[in-house]
This record gives structure tokens, sequence and C-alpha cells, in this order.
């Protein structure tokens, strides 16, 4: 049997990634970035809003700081969310990681499954805040509490630049726009249609299309219309210059994150954040120097939002995780491995650069000692030499565990990779020593491996101190990011052969 699937609770990264956040699109347009208004996600009457979503779990700041990890439920699309060359990043990514640093706080990104609905994640205390550019409505403050905005923007109609005349909302009759399928932009559609007596054909794309998808076949001509909100379609429009942005559809609105209503002291820590780096005003909005590089990043600077877009830079765009792809999948099918993890292995080694060393003389793509690897460090600057070795050498730690229980058998395999087995048996003599199981990872070895480092316990370790703190994370870190980069490598699809888009198929009309 080769690597497993990590299951972890506290992740919930799914194996399709189109799928899983169908429930989240759902309430969001645009890529997650409309107002979840509508008729469709109105309580039933009778219904007692302030009910709809009662928080089931206390985890406030002080809980979230014992356990280190924040969780954010965020939606994995370009801005928000993306991996670019093995990377986390996007612009909702970036601005929620900048706050987990300042409380010393890990970031895990939470995925729902099909059918999980992201605020019950929220309200089971299984995400902390639910960031996907939501705007803020009275049908979201049902759903927890607003931080502060951290943007503004509007909806508009995007078009193609041939349809440039097209410049108030009366322009808009005998216009078709697509939009993904369940979007509550259909209701806001339908009430400025209805209202203004227009002849406006309101389409459901193939569920499989994604707001960018949407944009850049407006941009190829493909389709005639979608909607989006400013931000994101200005964006857009610096990689697709076919794009023209049209009518505004709503007045200026703010983005905000969402959290639960029992998390009083995690929503004024985010607002105080937001309140330092962002002040809206009649003369614009106020912007600190960390913030006004995210943002730039990803909506402003043209270079910068060129290099964020690239599609072979991205999984969910090219397939690919790396240049050594094909290499690193035939070395990890030799020994029945799975290829993804080796895959986050490297990055977390080496960042894919096959030219990487250490000063502990630790070379190439998965930094390996010439004296473990058999081999000299000239020849391990070779990207195929040097995975090959490094993969030898993880089958060999992960058979020497085979006695172990498959759900600790990895952590313990990652762990010896970057401490050695020296640290490793000393971390699970101190773990007996405390009473505690040699053999289970979770408040466990885990347990002996951080108290390597301190003085009252390192002494009894025969290998002397050791940062153990830092492989458990090394192997937290590994396994979470082979779920992120499982994730967005299930959204991408190989191009198919020539298809014609029937703009009917999935009327809603």
């Amino acid at each position: 049997m080769g690597i497993f699937r990590t299951s972890r609770k506290h992740i919930r990264l799914t194996t399709n990634g189109a799928l899983a956040f169908a429930v989240l699109v759902a309430m969001t347009s645009c890529g997650c970035q409309e107002s979840i208004d509508g008729s469709r996600s109105r309580p039933a009457a009778g219904v007692r809003t302030e009910s709809l979503w009662t928080p089931q779990l206390e985890r406030d700041l002080s809980t979230i700081q014992s356990e280190g990890v924040l969780r954010m439920i965020v939606c994995p699309a370009p801005p928000s969310y993306l991996v670019l060359n093995g990377e986390e990043a996007g612009f909702e990514y970036e601005l929620v990681s900048t706050f987990a640093r300042e409380w010393n706080l890990r970031l895990e990104v939470i995925a729902p499954r099909p059918g999980e609905d992201p605020f019950t994640l929220l309200n089971e205390g299984r995400g902390d805040l639910v960031s996907a550019g939501l705007t803020a409505s009275n049908d979201l403050k049902r759903r927890g509490d607003l931080t502060r905005a951290y943007a503004h923007t509007r909806e508009h109609v995007v078009l193609n630049v041939r349809d440039e005349e097209i410049v108030s909302i009366e322009d808009l009759d005998g216009l078709t726009i697509q939009m993904p399928a369940h979007d509550p932009s259909f209701d806001l559609l339908r009430r400025i249609r209805d209202d203004r007596k227009l002849n406006l054909r309101l389409v459901a794309a193939r569920p499989k299309y994604s707001q960018e998808d949407l944009l850049r076949k407006v941009a190829d001509g493909k389709f005639r219309a979608t909607v989006a909100n400013a931000r994101s379609a200005h964006a857009a429009q610096i990689m697709m210059p076919g794009l023209y942005i049209g009518p505004a559809l709503t007045e200026e609105r703010s983005q905000c994150w969402v959290i639960r209503r029992n998390s009083p002291d995690l929503k004024a820590a985010l607002d105080r954040f937001l309140q330092r780096n962002y002040r809206p005003g009649p003369d614009g909005a106020r912007r600190s120097r960390a913030y006004g590089v995210i943002d730039d990043r990803y909506f402003n600077d043209p270079r910068q939002v060129r290099y964020y877009r690239q599609d072979r830079l991205r999984p969910d765009r090219s397939g690919r995780l790396s240049s050594w792809d094909e290499t690193i999948q035939q070395a990890s099918e030799a020994h029945g491995m799975d290829w993804i993890l080796v895959a986050s292995l490297i990055f977390e080694e080496s960042r894919f650069d096959p030219n990487a060393n250490s000063s502990a003389g630790a070379v190439g793509l998965m930094q390996l000692l010439p004296r473990f690897a058999g081999v000299d460090s000239t020849a391990l600057y070779d990207p195929e030499t040097n995975i090959r070795a490094g993969v030898d050498r993880l089958a060999d730690i992960y058979r020497s565990y085979d006695y172990l229980d498959e759900a600790d058998r990895w952590y313990f395999t990652l762990a010896t990779y970057h401490a050695g087995f020296g640290h490793m048996n000393d971390a699970r003599r101190l773990a007996m020593d405390a009473e505690l199981n040699p053999n289970k990872w979770h408040n466990n070895v885990e347990v002996g491996l951080k108290r390597k480092r301190e003085r009252v316990h390192y002494p009894q370790a025969r290998h002397g101190y050791y940062r153990g703190d830092m492989s458990v994370r090394y192997a937290e870190s590994i396994l979470y990011r082979r779920d992120v980069y499982q994730l967005f490598l299930d959204t991408w699809t190989p191009p198919p052969g020539p298809v014609v888009d029937d703009p009917t198929r999935t009327d809603y009309e």
C-alpha cells in the first residue's frame, strides 16, 4: 500500500476541488465575490433567523492561541486563494496570513466537502472565519458576526470590448448573461430585469466553469457577458484585455470576513488589524504599507498581477506542481509512494530549487547530505539524481516504521527525515518517560520531540539539545500541503477537444 491520503480532522480538503465549493459558490458570485442577498437564501416564513446559525462550539481567540492554528474557510480561486509555483498565495490568504503571524499562529485552509455548508463548518468550530470575498448584507449578518471592511467594491456586468457601447442598465436589453451555476446574482438581475422591463436572458453556465473561466470566455468572445465585482474585474482585465467592464449593478459595498458570534475576542483582534491596515475615506482608502503590497500584487500592479495569474505556475490551470513532476512520479511509484506528498516534501526542503544548499551541507531539491545519499555533492545538484536518492532514503525510513499504524507512520517518517533517527529515538524515550505512547504521534511522540529543546528535559536525551518543535511543524506542514496540492490538481482537467457551448442547456428559465 502506498502513502495514505491524510484525513486529519482540522483539514477538510476534498479530492474534487470543483465540487468542494459548490455550496460556497452558491452563496457567492464572481468566484465567491457576491453578496448572498437573494430569495434562495432567505429563511422560510415563520423561521426565526436569529437561530439559523447558532455557534455549537466555544472557540475564541484564547483557544485558537493555545492550539496555535487559525483556520480559514476560503474559496480556491484567484484572487482569493491559489497555489503558485508550489506555494499558497492569494489576496485574502495573504491578508489573513499577516494577521496569523502577528499572533504567532499557523494558518490552515478549510475547504468544505461537497454538500457541506461553509457557515455550518464555521459554527461547528471546524473553521474560525469565512474569507471568500463576501460583501456585507443583512442575510450575511444572520450567519455570523461581520468584521470591519477590508475592501469596498461594486458588482458590474462584464462584457467583451466589442460591446463598449453598453454603458447603462437599459443598454442590457436583449443581452444574454452567463453566470456560475446556482449563483445568487440571478436574483439581483431578475429584480433589475423585472423592475425595468428588460429583455434580459440569464443563463447558468456549466458547473465546471469558475468565474475566472467565464471571464476568459467573455474576453475570447465565446460568451457575451458575465458578472464580477470591480476589483476582480479590473485584475482580470490586466490578463484579458478583451474584457470591458460595463454598467454597475450595485452601489459600493464593503467586503468583510464572517466569524462565529461567540468569538468576540477574535472579532476584536481582526477589527483592530483591519483598522490599522485599511481605512476607507471620502478621498479613497488609506492602506498600510503591508496591505498595499498585497493589494497591488493581486489587483493593481499589472506586472505582479500577470505573474500571479500565470497558468504555467498554477496546478489548477496546468496540472503541474513543478518542473520535476515526471521524475518525482517515477521515483515515487517505484516505491509505491504518493508522489504528491513527495512533491510537498521537496517544496518544504528547497522550494523546488535544484541549486539549494544549506549551511549544514545539505544539497539540492531534497536537501540531501552526501554521506547519507551515497553520492557526491556535485552529482546531487542534478535534479533526477537528487530526487531518486532522496526518495530512496525516504522509502527506507518509511519501511523502518512498518509496525506503526498508518495514521502515525508518515508523521514518524517525515519527522525522521528532518531530525534523523537519533533525535527521533530520543523523542520516543522522552515520551515513555512521560508515560506516553512511543508508537503514537499526536500528543505522544510529538510531545517528546518538543521536549528536546527544553532545558529540564534534553539533558536526558542521548543526542542532546534539538529544536524538535521544528520537526513537528515540518511533518504537519508537508501533510497539510499535500492535501492542498491535491485540491488544486483535482480542479484541473486536460484541455478537451473542440466543444461548442450551448448557452441554453442550463438556462434557469
